[in-house]
């Protein structure tokens, strides 16, 4: 790949050193419209500017968010400062639109707008931005060098969306915000257009236009954000292309100036400005006041704080603020602390109120009002006290209870009476600095940063912004620290109110000092925590919000205003769904596929869709606008916010433009103009006729919804009925049962999983030589594309994973996939890795929503995830072409789903309950089908299920019917849907493998007349004396009867006669009469054989007869042996057989015998026994084939003694199609493939006389004693060894073994009366442990019990559970023995002392080339054989 090249053949990034070679690129005129394109966007403004201004006064009333945004703005006009979460520039566009319009700023904005509002001018004005959308959209795609038709196409997309139009008729910050989102990415289009200019005035003007369009795009919310990221990841790209170019430094430096000045400078400037502006002229006191710092309040008009005495004396009623931002006032409140002392609570609180208030006193002089004696000044280093004016309690701290959030710090408390001495109420003033030019060491107000010292304990008084659980009303934890030094922020504070009647009152503006930007600081931290607060409430439902997953496919719109009642003007904020629906498809799936077959046929070296002039244009347009789409939607995935589907319309923008484009592209494929333009009007008319069947609802409907009924498209709509009204009580419960999973989980689960597939996909290719298993599954997942059956003793999902990302890379199937063999060029080898090391990366993010489902913190959740992401022998073992990784990801899954089921145990039959009960049943239906160790995990839910139900039943508290319905759900979701899922992955495997295979001979013969050139599907139909046949049993895993001229019972009575399971020449026999061979075959018509005939049967290699005798086999002693003896000239009475037809599945059913399709039973004549076959082999001398017996004639129940003729040679009969005479039967074929799958199971047994390195003992696993080499262990060669990090293994496994000691000594401790656990603590804990220490044990100790060879990598597994275990134990012992706080330090110290093992061991497991001896300092056992190994002299 060349360099600069996006990968996969994308063509390199246009050099910009070519603009430094006069004439090597062509100038491209970047003219905006012509003449025609003008007239196109006038007339296409025209009507979007009708559709935003029709009735746009039709409601006079304030509706949805004008109650807040017409509010601020009407506070520019007053000029009273306020607080909001937004930057203030579309409010200032508002609030500008209201002085137009000539508003006094007296109307409040609730309910009826006054006659002297003149809202239509208002919203008007806002509408303006709206429209300005569509030739801002006409520009763009003509900046992208789309065609005319696309880019009317495009503007017609955002004119005759419904969501855009009715957002744009009212006073909000949307318009403002889509408008210069739309600049920006106009802007950045534009820059791109004029690349190869660079420095030109043109190129200048671009560049100065974006950054302007940035700056403004921030100012109005900070979504925007995300278009600075666009240009951020824009820009990194034309450096990253500058430098693969070999441009020189000093144009480089030149491009990074000018850049960091437009792009970087310029839009802080116009930030910071607009900030300046909105201080300039909010300058009065206002509802906000309480927000900012004590000096800016100070400083406007109107507000108490201007205007107070200066000088701090005892008896001075005072309010203090925190110095540390966000933090706010000192406050307490008659509430109490749930534990600790459980005395009254201290908190930081950021609004005014009268709980703020204290009195400063000397200790033990009272809280009285200071009206007699001299005027005492408080000055540094004085003792005071303070006492809390409405409680009458004074501020405390103690040493005997540590801070609740805090971590070291003492609780604060208000405690007491002010006439009460006691020492832990005395605080001591340590003055830090003074703003003012009074230095007198005294205490002032404003203008004096101080500290509290805590005298008994020498702590200081904090408030570094925790924030207190719901008992404390999320207000900030006030702690006692004894680590913060003197000055630091959270440790001081500010007189910010002092009242006394005794000191005069000054004028403060004078004397203080206020920095703009500390100013401008503080209010955007103080944005940020309101911001962060706006979390939605689960216990009351609200039809405005709806996750940031259901907007794309517009699955919950949302009514614009509360009242839905007949003759209210209603509005509904609903795209165009057509629109919706198409971008939607094209940005999540239609595009991203597009790109990856372009990719896998360049790798495939063919053609790609794109010629590379084409490409060029189709990647300029296609990484803007999608990755504006991505930028613009994907983060609120990670926000803890309340969200709407109006945060999704800048997304839509990008997504409605990408429609376009990808219309556009489809089009210019197809010759001529003829067509493309009729494409074009198509979508055109469809949108138009969406948006006109919705405009009722966008323009104002004031008659009765019912006629609108049929609007309601989707169940979930609530145009005319609001369905998740109903219930909507249980669902809140069920949601607030559930573990909190907030944007900080998000952000970590993100995080974590992009770690594990860096670990996962580091140099994945490195090797490019087939490894190990991928030998078995790489061939395997070749049958899929081959579609040729084969056997194998796994169930097929995985291995049709396997297949799966061998078709996506573009293999042929050609490939055998033989043990050490280099994979070819055409093989992409790299791409099958990491599509089946994606599955082992998943875990990560289940292994994090599982512990917060079981009740883990987040940090023990992110020490769990980053256990499973920190073990070697899991990162190396998702790095090849193996199952494990599928198996892994399924058990996650299973395991997530039994917890999430478990948190919502106490609202069956919620839509929740519901969701995880299918999501466990088709978990455990997709584990079970990767391999068969997936029933562990069957079973550890079957287990937790019986537990369940066997509650309810002895609790007697669910009544009988309730228990029955849990019985059916669970019966049907975790029983039927898992073996839906078992038997429809074989449906799969059997339709995809059609052709005759290796694997044909283990299937029972029907099966095979259906395969393609299979030789059962054409041959004769009848049997006759003399027919030359194949005998197959119904036992599976028996085969075909077989003998052959080596194998001799040694205690005599003739040759061995035994099942076999392959195909040989040494299977055939020969049916004949009474009388010779030669005049059976002779015979012309063929005599028949009919029910009741008497057959001998001659092998026809040897011409021994089919016999038995009286001797008894060798394992089933009640019967008789079968074997081949004799000749043709000696025939006996013991070589007659009789034919018992038992039935006959073709259309021609008669009393015949038939080839494939009659089940037959042969009796012998001289003993009456049945010929039965058994699955006991025989020894060595018997080549350990399936023994064949005559057993007594009433065991003709046994499925052994049924019989069919497999394939037939007679050419006296005609061959027939038996695709036409059979049936495929499902059922009939998953049972006998999974029964023959477990005998070649059971036949993997260790060789005794065979060392293998590979293999390993059960017991061994835990303790890490036979790590496995994966590859060659040559010099040369790149090593990779299967060992898990030592350190989490040992310790999960002393983890595993210490849990029952823990628990009976805990149930010891029951037993006795002395157990300390609380009801609620005993129960959460059970939930987690059972499960995780169960699946642990269900996963590991079944391996004692088989007998089949084993390894290590089968404990991965129970490993997964282990870690987990793990994870939790530490979390349980922090929460005992440790202080509060301690849990994230203690999971920080655990994940850093894995990553260091992890990385101590990342040589084996990333690839290691070099001698093996270099690393015998990783030999940390005798039994690792990292250089040597010790066992193979064994």
């Amino acid at each position: 790949m060349g360099a600069g090249k996006p990968p996969g053949g994308f063509a390199a990034y246009p050099t910009l050193a070519q603009t430094q070679v006069a004439g090597r690129v062509p100038v491209q005129r970047n003219v905006w419209v012509a003449r025609t394109d003008g007239v196109a966007v006038a007339v296409l403004t025209a009507l979007c500017a009708f559709t935003r201004l029709y009735q746009i006064g039709k409601r006079a009333k304030v509706t949805w968010d004008e109650s807040h945004f017409g509010k601020f703005g009407a506070y520019y006009i007053n000029r009273t400062f306020y607080h909001d979460v937004h930057p203030p520039l579309a409010k200032m566009l508002i609030g500008l639109s209201e002085y137009l319009s000539g508003h006094n700023g007296t109307f409040g904005f609730k309910d009826d707008y006054p006659p002297y509002v003149n809202y239509t001018f208002m919203r008007c004005f806002t509408a303006l931005f709206g429209i300005a959308l569509v030739p801002l959209a006409y520009a763009t795609c003509h900046q992208l060098n789309m065609t005319r038709r696309a880019c009317l196409l495009a503007a017609l997309f955002v004119l005759l969306d419904n969501g855009l139009c009715v957002m744009s008729r009212f006073v909000l910050l949307d318009e403002p915000l889509l408008f210069f989102t739309a600049t920006s990415l106009c802007s950045v289009a534009g820059l791109q257009n004029v690349r190869h200019r660079a420095f030109s005035r043109e190129w200048w003007c671009w560049l100065l236009l974006t950054g302007a369009s940035l700056g403004m795009v921030s100012s109005c919310k900070w979504v925007g954000f995300l278009a600075v990221a666009l240009v951020g990841l824009y820009t990194l790209e034309e450096f990253f292309a500058m430098y693969t170019s070999r441009m020189p430094a000093g144009p480089v430096v030149r491009h990074f100036a000018a850049r960091a000045l437009c792009l970087i400078v310029v839009p802080l400037a116009i930030y910071a400005a607009c900030f300046r502006v909105h201080f300039a002229v909010l300058n009065r006191s206002g509802p906000g006041d309480a927000k900012m710092p004590p000096a800016f309040q100070a400083r406007l008009r109107g507000s108490p704080l201007g205007h107070q005495p200066f000088a701090v004396a005892y008896s001075s009623q005072l309010t203090l603020r925190s110095q540390h931002a966000g933090s706010g006032l000192l406050h307490s409140h008659p509430h109490r602390y749930p534990g600790g002392s459980q005395q009254q609570q201290v908190t930081g609180y950021g609004h005014k109120d009268s709980n703020n208030d204290w009195v400063i006193v000397r200790p033990g002089r009272g809280g009285g009002n200071g009206t007699d004696g001299p005027i005492e000044p408080v000055r540094h280093g004085d003792t005071v006290q303070l006492v809390h004016k409405n409680t009458q309690g004074m501020l405390h701290s103690h040493r005997s209870h540590a801070a609740h959030v805090a971590t070291g710090d003492y609780e604060v408390t208000v405690y007491g009476k002010p006439t009460w001495k006691d020492a832990n109420s005395d605080w001591r003033v340590e003055v830090f600095s003074e703003q003012s030019t009074v230095s007198d060491g005294g205490l002032h107000a404003i203008t004096t940063q101080f500290g509290l010292r805590h005298v008994a304990t020498g702590c200081l008084l904090s408030a570094a912004g925790a924030r207190l659980p719901e008992w404390g009303f999320r207000q900030t934890e006030v702690s006692c620290s004894r680590t913060l030094r003197a000055g630091a922020p959270s440790a001081l504070w500010v007189v910010e109110r002092h009242v006394n009647d005794r000191l005069p009152k000054e004028d403060l503006r004078s004397m203080v000092r206020s920095s703009f930007f500390r100013d401008m600081v503080q209010l955007n931290v103080e944005m940020a925590r309101s911001n962060n607060a706006l979390v939605p409430d689960r216990d009351k439902y609200n039809h405005l919000e709806s996750s940031p997953w259901s907007w794309p496919f517009l699955i919950y719109p949302m009514r614009m205003l509360g009242s839905w009642n007949e003759g209210d003007i209603k509005y509904y904020e609903v795209g165009n769904p057509l629109l919706w629906w198409a971008s939607a498809c094209c940005c999540c799936a239609v595009l991203p596929l597009r790109i990856l077959y372009h990719l896998a046929r360049r790798q495939r070296r063919q053609p790609g869709l794109w010629a590379p002039g084409e490409l060029r244009r189709f990647w300029d347009g296609a990484k803007l606008l999608w990755g504006g789409w991505a930028l613009h939607y994907l983060p609120f995935f990670l926000m803890g916010r309340v969200t709407y589907i109006h945060h999704y319309l800048p997304a839509l923008y990008f997504a409605l433009l990408l429609l376009a484009f990808e219309i556009d592209d489809w089009c210019r494929r197809v010759p001529g103009s003829a067509l493309p333009n009729a494409v074009a009007a198509c979508w055109a008319a469809a949108a138009l006729a969406v948006f006109c069947w919705f405009a009722p609802l966008t323009f104002g409907y004031a008659g009765p919804i019912s006629a609108l009924k049929h609007r309601q498209w989707l169940p979930t709509w609530n145009i005319y009925v609001d369905r998740f009204s109903i219930g909507a009580a249980a669902e809140a419960e069920s949601a607030a049962a559930t573990t909190a999973f907030d944007g900080v989980d998000r952000a970590i689960a993100v995080a974590l999983t992009v770690l594990c597939l860096f670990t996962r996909l580091y140099r994945i290719g490195r090797r490019p030589v087939v490894s190990w298993d991928e030998t078995h599954f790489g061939k395997f997942g070749a049958h899929y594309i081959n579609g040729t059956f084969y056997h194998d003793v796994h169930p097929p999902l995985a291995k049709m994973l396997v297949g799966l990302g061998e078709f996506l890379s573009g293999h042929n199937g050609s490939f055998a996939y033989a043990l050490g063999a280099k994979y070819p060029a055409h093989i992409g080898y790299t791409f099958q890795r990491g599509f089946l090391a994606v599955f082992g990366a998943l875990i990560v993010p289940l292994a994090y929503r599982t512990c917060r489902f079981l009740g883990f913190g987040q940090a023990a959740a992110t020490m769990a995830a980053s256990f499973v992401l920190l073990d070697n022998a899991l990162c190396v073992i998702s790095r090849f072409i193996l199952l494990d990784p599928p198996l892994l990801c399924f058990t996650a899954m299973a395991l997530l789903g039994c917890a999430g089921l478990g948190a919502h145990r106490r609202r069956p039959f919620s839509g929740a309950w519901w969701r995880w009960l299918l999501f466990t049943g088709a978990s455990l239906g997709m584990v079970a089908s990767a391999k068969w160790v997936g029933l562990f995990a069957v079973a550890l839910v079957g287990l937790q299920t019986i537990e369940e139900l066997l509650a309810m039943y002895a609790g007697r508290s669910v009544p009988a019917r309730a228990q029955a319905a849990h019985w059916a759900a669970r019966t049907v979701c975790l029983m039927c849907l898992p073996a839906a899922i078992y038997v429809a992955s074989f449906q799969l495997h059997f339709a995809l493998l059609r052709s005759r295979g290796t694997g044909d001979f283990r299937m029972p013969s029907e099966f095979q007349a259906l395969q393609r050139n299979s030789v059962v599907s054409r041959q004769p139909h009848s049997v006759g004396m003399g027919s030359h046949v194949t005998l197959r049993s119904h036992l599976p895993g028996f085969g075909l009867i077989h003998s052959n001229d080596s194998s001799r019972f040694p205690t005599g009575g003739g040759w061995v006669v035994a099942g076999i399971a392959g195909k040989q020449p040494d299977n055939w026999w020969q049916i004949v009469s009474t009388r010779t061979p030669e005049n059976d075959t002779a015979a012309r018509p063929a005599v028949a054989i009919t029910d009741g005939g008497i057959v001998r049967l001659a092998h026809v290699s040897t011409r021994r007869w089919l016999r038995t005798g009286v001797v008894r086999p060798h394992n089933a002693h009640q019967n008789r042996r079968v074997f081949a003896d004799g000749n043709a000239t000696t025939p006996s009475v013991w070589d007659l057989w009789r034919v018992r037809i038992v039935d006959d599945s073709s259309p021609r059913a008669t009393d015949r015998l038939y080839a494939v399709t009659t089940r037959f039973r042969l009796f012998s004549v001289a003993t009456g026994c049945v010929l039965q076959a058994t699955l006991e082999p025989l020894p060595a001398w018997g080549r350990r084939l399936s023994e064949l017996i005559c057993s007594s004639a009433n065991a003709t129940a046994a499925e052994g003694t049924l019989w069919n003729v497999e394939q037939v040679r007679d050419k006296r009969f005609k061959d027939a199609d038996f695709r036409q005479l059979v049936k495929r039967r499902l059922l009939r074929d998953t049972l006998w493939i999974n029964r023959e799958m477990a005998r070649s199971n059971n036949r993997l047994v260790p060789d005794p006389d065979h060392y293998k390195h590979t293999e390993s003992s059960p017991w061994t696993w835990p303790l890490l004693l036979y790590p496995m080499r994966m590859v060659s262990w040559a010099d040369s060669a790149v090593k990779y060894y299967e060992i898990g990090n030592p350190l989490l293994w040992w310790a999960s496994t002393l983890c595993c073994l210490a849990y029952p000691l823990q628990l009976l000594y805990w149930l010891l401790r029951w037993r006795r009366g002395h157990s300390a656990w609380q009801p609620g603590e005993l129960r959460r804990f059970w939930d987690s442990s059972k499960l995780l220490w169960g699946g642990w044990a269900l996963h590991y100790l079944p391996f004692f019990l088989m007998g089949r060879v084993t390894y290590i990598h089968h404990y991965l597994p129970a490993l997964y559970f282990a870690l987990l275990l793990l994870a939790f134990e530490i979390q349980c012992l922090v929460r005992w023995y440790l202080p509060r706080g301690a849990m994230w330090p203690t999971a920080a110290a655990a994940i850093a002392a894995a990553a260091g093992v992890f990385l101590a061991f990342s040589p084996l497991t990333f690839g290691w080339d070099r001698p093996a001896r270099e690393l015998a300092h990783l030999a940390w056992l005798p039994t690792w054989n990292i250089v040597t190994d010790p066992n193979s002299a064994l």
